[in-house]
């Protein structure tokens, strides 16, 4: 269109009359008319008018019609009969309006403000002070709908007028806005193109209808319109280059891989097993469900654990657990399977991280880098993994994600950001608290942000800071209030008090208060995770664990600083290398507790891939050998876990990559199936072999892993747990066993999988897990008879025990066992050492060479053992109390003391510790905390005669009158 060919004193109205009546040809001859101003209306018709009325202002000019062409878009036809439009002024109506009196008016009193650049939207939703005229409830539901679910951030968005400079208009409906059909449609293209749309308060008569299920809709068609319509449409145009990172066909293979996840990701869910600690969780999903369902009444919930067996369950009333509760309603209402139903809803959680974390990306650098960052994350076996069973590291990553992309468009928008991104931000934090506490990182990670760019301000010459001290403070309230009310909607703890119980949860979360006793393969040798985890195990298990990928792609976007930070800012660069970065150096510095991989690290993952995917689109822009060499690197690249997941389904999250000789190179060194996944199809296969058997099976892990799945093909096994020092003492048909328990040694040396073993599940060649048939009695025996003080008859047991599997460690060790108990302890030490051979981390077998040394009088060697056993596990309470024992037979009492305290921490419920603690305590003069200790003592065992005589004795040196109580109990019980 020639710009001389138009006339500023005259308005063009572009109107889609395709279903115009009568009246509305009546109403517009009339006004034509009766108008005085320079006026023309351009109609899109089904079929040419006949009313001689609008013929004759047809002939006159006033009116020019256009067939509309079915083969092409509106906006297309609107495109077309433009080019006869004559005024420099349009107003574009989406649906005829009866009587455009008012609406002209309104225009010609704002067209001085039209500009080149910007399009002016009609609102009929500007009402002013005092009218009458109300707004009606569907119609402001249906544009809140609208705001925050689509980019159209418009008050009314279903005005259908579009006006400004004729110019700007038609370029944009022949360019970006080509595709549409409808008015929603063409300012959903506008807003995602990111062009500048003005509001304009128009007369709120002839208001067309807007539905609340019509702004329920849109939310999907738009982006099917956006992603795959409009996607091709533009792409037909040929008017983007492939190296554009907004490339049509970008957009369009981001969206055929979301939709690929998100139907593959939920059916591949019910693939997997339950975690080990899966059961805890639904456990106390299951009471948060009963507290919520009867509004507070059954506080079972809330309750402390009455004993160990409810511990780990009760420890998850401080986590907010909103996956796991919102599995049991969904099983109880629907009534699923309670882990089909539970993986299903994991899966849709790991699904919506996926989708935050690339929509990080494309806020960054386009589709493109949004395309990469979603398949870094689809083709990364660790996230893929978890996502379909970790009840709680993926929703607390998926928190991370969410809030993450809201907080980047907060950032940039300061100091105005908008609403739905405020809300959206606190949504984010909601789902990250409702998982885990310390999801209130992300609102100090928010009020650090703020506080850095309000500081930077004092830069600008434009901008006080001070004016934006009261702004930047509430757009923190106002995230940091909706997120946590969110976040404990359905936590039963913290809505039982909401101002103490979470701040409680916090702080025992931070004072590393839910640590378990994890003894874990890390670096080929298996240690306590609480004490000796390195500092480095996150970093080094983030490095081994991730595709390499990724890994170049975060040292990429390093290397490449400058021209990053040009591309996206170095306020937005810097606050994504602190949010990777941070969380594990503070956990080291908080000396917060280590295992089970890197899997309570996955919220770092959400800013390490938008890095890499920028770092990897900025060399895609650079010359075309450097973008063709990168993009065959990132192939190459990606084809290694792409081919190992499809390889290795369901155990994906085992994946270690070629830094480490990949699964192969690990085994050994580290823990694999840390989660005990391959539990399941170990067992499936024993109920597969025997679909009507009564047996029992043992297992070295937590029984519901097997038990569950097992249990749909034959319910009649029964599957009982096998403590790790004692998997052959139960007399069980079959034993499933995976490596957790095992140590370097055993897994390289042909240890495991174990004799007997008629089924293994495999990933990579590797062994995960191993099925064991029973072939003889003699260690469920060799047990009996011990128990019995048998001794002579369980030798005789474990030794036929040993010739039948040399390489098992426990066989050795309860051979040597039960000759300490027949006083050979030479011929013991020997048994023992060829357990610890096998098993150099064998803290049960340097215990018992601890009682060897022990009963040979040789004390300081004793002590030596029993420090071993302690170090490989901390929690060991008999290698405390010998070792005690031991020191004080050397008259090393404060030694002594060490230990017996060490046994207290371990276990607080045996006589004879605090016994020991009182005598030790006496002698070294500290009578208050002596007469203490024996009084735990008597409280635990009354009847402990020498204990009542030693504490007569302490009382009667402190002139406590209590002594002669004491000496009459201690003579009551036989003590002279």
């Amino acid at each position: 269109m020639e710009t001389n060919t138009l006339s500023e004193n005259k308005m063009s109205i572009l109107v889609d009359a395709r279903n115009a009546d009568k009246a509305y040809w009546d109403s517009i001859h009339q006004y034509l008319s009766k108008t005085k101003q320079e006026i023309e209306f351009l109609l899109l018709v089904k079929t040419s008018s006949s009313e001689k009325n609008i013929l004759d202002w047809v002939q006159k000019g006033k009116i020019k019609e256009q067939v509309f062409v079915d083969t092409e878009s509106l906006n297309q036809n609107f495109a077309s009969i433009l080019k006869q439009a004559q005024g420099a002024t349009l107003v574009v109506l989406y649906q005829p309006i009866a009587s455009p009196g008012n609406l002209v008016q309104s225009i010609h009193a704002a067209k001085k403000s039209f500009g080149l650049n910007t399009l002016f939207v009609g609102t009929q939703n500007h009402i002013a002070k005092g009218s009458k005229i109300k707004i009606p409830f569907g119609i402001k539901a249906a544009n809140s709908i609208t705001r925050l679910f689509t980019p159209v951030q418009l008050t009314d968005a279903n005005s259908g007028v579009l006006c400004g400079k004729t110019q700007a208009i038609a370029e944009a409906l022949e360019g970006t806005l080509a595709s549409a059909n409808s008015y929603i449609q063409t300012l959903n293209l506008a807003s995602q193109a990111k062009l500048e749309l003005v509001e304009l308060a128009i007369p709120a008569d002839n208001r067309p209808r807007f539905s609340l299920g019509s702004a329920l809709t849109s939310i999907f068609s738009l982006r099917f319109q956006y992603f795959i319509k409009d996607a091709f449409f533009q792409t037909k145009l040929n008017r983007a280059s492939w190296s554009d990172g907004n490339h049509p066909m970008y957009r369009f293979a981001y969206f055929a891989l979301f939709l690929m996840a998100l139907f593959t990701m939920p059916i591949l869910s019910q693939d997997y097993g339950s975690t080990w600690d899966e059961k805890a969780h639904n456990d106390y999903s299951q009471l948060a469900y009963t507290y919520l369902s009867t509004f507070g009444s059954d506080t079972a919930a809330l309750a402390e654990p009455q004993n160990s067996g409810e511990y780990i369950r009760q420890a998850y009333r401080f986590y907010g657990e909103q996956m796991n509760t919102v599995a049991a309603f969904a099983y109880n209402w629907c009534g699923t399977g309670v882990f089909e139903t539970r993986h299903f809803i994991n899966s849709l959680y790991g699904l919506l991280g996926l989708i935050f974390v690339s929509l990080i990306a494309f806020e960054l650098a386009g589709w493109r880098a949004a395309l990469m960052a979603l398949l870094f994350m689809y083709l990364n076996p660790g996230w893929l993994g978890h996502s379909m069973n970790n009840p709680t590291d993926i929703p607390f990553a998926t928190g991370f994600a969410f809030a993450g992309y809201f907080m980047i468009k907060v950032m940039r928008s300061l100091p105005k950001p908008k609403f739905r991104d405020l809300f959206w931000l606190a949504a984010g934090i909601g789902i990250g608290i409702a998982s885990r506490v310390g999801a209130f990182l992300i609102v100090a990670y928010l009020g650090l942000f703020l506080g850095v760019n309000w500081l930077d301000k004092f830069r600008s010459k434009t901008t006080k800071p001070a004016s934006l001290i009261l702004p930047y403070a509430k757009i923190f309230i106002i995230v940091a209030v909706i997120g946590y009310i969110l976040g404990i909607l359905l936590w039963p703890y913290a809505l039982d008090n909401p101002f103490k119980h979470p701040i409680q949860a916090f702080t025992k979360a931070s004072e590393n208060a839910f640590y378990t006793n994890n003894v874990e393969l890390f670096e080929g040798k298996r240690m306590y995770m609480l004490t000796a985890a390195p500092w480095y195990y996150v970093f080094k298990f983030l490095g081994m664990g991730n595709p390499l990928y990724l890994l170049l792609g975060v040292a990429l976007s390093i290397a490449l600083f400058k021209p990053l930070t040009k591309r996206i800012g170095v306020g937005i660069w810097l606050m994504l290398v602190f949010m990777l970065f941070f969380p594990i150096l503070y956990a080291e510095y908080s000396n917060l507790n280590y295992y089970n991989g890197w899997r309570h690290y996955l919220f770092v993952l959400p800013f390490a891939v938008p890095l890499a995917a920028i770092a990897f689109d900025y060399l895609f822009t650079l010359k075309k050998p450097i973008a063709l060499g990168s993009a065959l690197v990132l192939l190459v690249l990606y084809a290694k876990p792409a081919v190992w997941i499809a390889q290795n389904h369901p155990n994906e999250y085992v994946y270690f990559n070629e830094l480490t000789g990949g699964l192969k190179g690990a085994y050994g060194n580290y823990e694999t199936d840390y989660y005990s996944n391959s539990c399941r199809e170990a067992a499936e296969w024993i109920a597969k072999q025997h679909p009507k058997d009564s047996l029992l099976i043992g297992i070295n892990n937590e029984t519901t892993t097997a038990s569950y799945w097992a249990h749909q093909i034959n319910p009649r096994l029964n599957f009982v747990w096998t403590r790790e020092t004692e998997e052959q003492k139960m007399a069980w048909d079959y034993l499933i066993l995976t490596t957790r328990t095992f140590s370097k040694n055993e897994l390289q040396n042909g240890s495991f999988p174990p004799k007997g073993t008629v089924y293994t599940v495999e990933a990579d060649g590797v062994p995960l897990a191993a099925v064991v048939k029973r072939e003889n009695y003699n260690m469920p025996l060799g047990y009996l008879a011990t128990d019995k003080q048998n001794f002579d008859s369980a030798i005789y047991y474990f030794e036929n025990a040993v010739r039948y599997a040399p390489k098992d460690e426990e066989t050795w060790r309860m051979l040597g066992f039960s000759l300490i108990n027949r006083g050979r302890m030479d011929s013991a030490e020997l048994m023992l050492k060829k357990a610890i051979e096998i098993y150099p981390e064998n803290f049960t077998a340097y215990s018992n060479m601890g009682l060897v040394y022990f009963n040979k009088k040789q004390f300081q060697k004793a002590t030596e053992m029993f420090a071993k056993s302690t170090a490989y596990k901390e929690n060991v309470t008999e290698s405390y109390y010998y070792s005690a024992l031991a020191y004080l037979n050397l008259s090393d009492y404060q030694n002594a003391i060490k230990q017996l305290e060490m046994a207290v921490k371990h276990n607080a419920s045996i006589p004879e510790v605090y016994y020991y603690l009182g005598k030790s305590y006496d002698v070294t003069g500290n009578l208050q905390k002596s007469s203490e200790n024996y009084q735990l003592a008597i409280s635990l065992n009354p009847n402990m005669a020498q204990a009542w005589g030693d504490l007569a004795n302490v009382f009667t040196k402190m002139g406590d009158s209590r002594a002669a109580q004491c000496t009459e109990r201690y003579r009551a019980l036989g003590g002279q």
